[in-house]
């Protein structure tokens, strides 16, 4: 008996007949259908659909060696996973033997027993007997064993992380003739299951403080240090959507915030295998809302002369808050620059003049302001009458997550100048009046001494 011939193993879902003729053995080649070899076949967990094993044999031609083989036993070990389609006593129902044959004519099935078939565990081993071989031709083609088979495992079981599964296994053909013992293994065959991937989407709003929704904030989503994907960057209407995520763990970044706005800092977002989205606890409210929240404003106080406009330097205020405590104070430098060492949140507050320069009066007014939670200046004035500190005020948002900024003007009056003093004294004014008096008096008592002569004159 030679000890050179070759087998084949194929996995296929079709329902074919096995055996070939001596033309039909062809090295290199396996000689019945493949077509599920290396292929998913997680759609045939159903009983309906039953694949298929076969295990090809060639045999020698009894022209060479009158003699056929006293015995073949043909073991396949089914993959964990995979079984054949009937069980117990009636595992050999699931098995087709089909001889080979002559060129233009199909091989003979050959009939099996129970007794043949043996099905323990997962290991399937067929014995044929003598009286089975010599239903056999062996004319120098091949026979085939035809293993009907079922998946028995759910896909859905396998862990995501071995997904998909190779279901791997080969075969193993023994043949006796007197002395010559012939045994050989056949290639193996590979059929693969998987999960079903369910992804998941995370989506969410942007919006503010105030629940507006905000626009122009963009995002990335990123897994194991890679970015996952396109940035997305918020509509209209606040919205963001990572679609059609694979399980894992995600850190959530916002690369760009919105135009006077604080970033968010990392959030790490878990998709489950069934593609639930795992938000951690806080971080959305109203269900998908995200929220950004406004950064703070520096403060820039410049100090003028109110006639001439010229900066002025060592003016001091305070910045107080709603509740009248002191948040920061800041004095003007040589260009009447005030720059404050604390930038203001959203709030409320009063700037007060403590000091003044040298040569001007204290403001006798406040400054109230009033920032809203989306930047907007809702309050703004002057409570004092004595110069006119009015003035159109905005805040200019930051960019890329920069403090945002906002400038005032406080004018002050100059002082007005010391009286200058009237000449001489006191005691000089009242010797003058007296003196006027004493003329006056002086002048008086001439006139009446006149008139007395001039009348003595004319009575002589």
């Amino acid at each position: 008996m030679p000890t050179t011939m070759i087998n084949t193993k194929t996995v296929t879902d079709k329902e074919i007949k096995g055996g070939g003729a001596p033309k039909d053995v062809v090295a290199g080649q396996l000689w019945t259908d493949n077509n599920l070899h290396e292929q998913d076949i997680s759609d045939r967990f159903d009983p309906t659909k039953p694949f298929y094993y076969f295990i090809n044999q060639e045999v020698y031609s009894t022209a060479q060696v009158v003699n056929k083989p006293t015995s073949i036993t043909i073991t396949d070990t089914l993959p964990e996973g995979i079984a054949l389609t009937n069980s117990g006593a009636d595992a050999y129902k699931s098995i087709t033997l089909y001889s080979d044959h002559h060129e233009g004519a199909e091989g003979n099935t050959v009939a099996l027993t129970g007794n043949q078939v043996k099905y323990v565990g997962n290991k399937v081993t067929i014995t044929l007997d003598y009286s089975q071989i010599t239903q056999m031709q062996f004319v120098g083609g091949y026979f085939s064993a035809r293993l009907q088979v079922k998946l028995t495992q759910d896909p859905e079981t396998i862990d995501i992380n071995e997904s998909p599964k190779v279901l791997s296994n080969r075969a193993t053909v023994e043949m006796s003739l007197a002395d010559v013992d012939y045994k050989k293994d056949t290639n193996q065959v590979d059929v693969e299951i998987s999960r079903t991937i369910k992804y998941g989407d995370i989506e969410f709003v942007k919006v503010n403080e105030l629940g507006r929704e905000l626009k122009g904030a963009t995002f990335g989503i990123f897994k194991d240090g890679k970015q996952v994907g396109q940035s997305q960057v918020t509509t209209d209407n606040g919205q963001v959507s990572f679609k059609k995520l694979e399980a894992g763990t995600y850190i959530l970044k916002e690369l760009n915030p919105p135009d006077g706005y604080k970033p968010i800092g990392d959030v790490e977002i878990t998709i489950d295998v069934d593609g639930n989205v795992h938000w951690p606890k806080g971080v959305l409210t109203d269900g998908n809302k995200l929220k950004n929240y406004f950064n703070e404003t520096e403060l820039t106080l410049i100090k003028k002369d109110s006639v001439t406009g010229s900066n002025l330097p060592d003016a001091k205020f305070e910045v107080r808050d709603a509740s009248g405590n002191l948040f920061t104070s800041g004095t003007s430098d040589e260009n009447g620059n005030v720059k404050f060492d604390k930038a203001l949140p959203a709030g409320s507050y009063t700037i007060k003049e403590v000091s003044a320069p040298d040569g001007y009066e204290l403001l006798a007014g406040e400054f109230k302001l009033t920032i809203a939670k989306d930047g907007s200046v809702t309050e703004f004035r002057y409570t004092g009458s004595d110069v006119n500190n009015d003035q159109r005020v905005n805040v200019e948002l930051g960019k890329d997550g920069d403090k945002n900024e906002l400038t005032i003007t406080a004018k002050n009056q100059a002082k007005a100048p010391p009286a200058l003093p009237m000449t001489g004294s006191t005691g000089v004014q009242i010797f003058v009046i007296i003196g006027l008096i004493v003329i006056g008096l002086a002048g008086m008592w001439k006139l009446n001494d006149w008139r007395k002569n001039r009348g003595g004159e004319g009575d002589a």
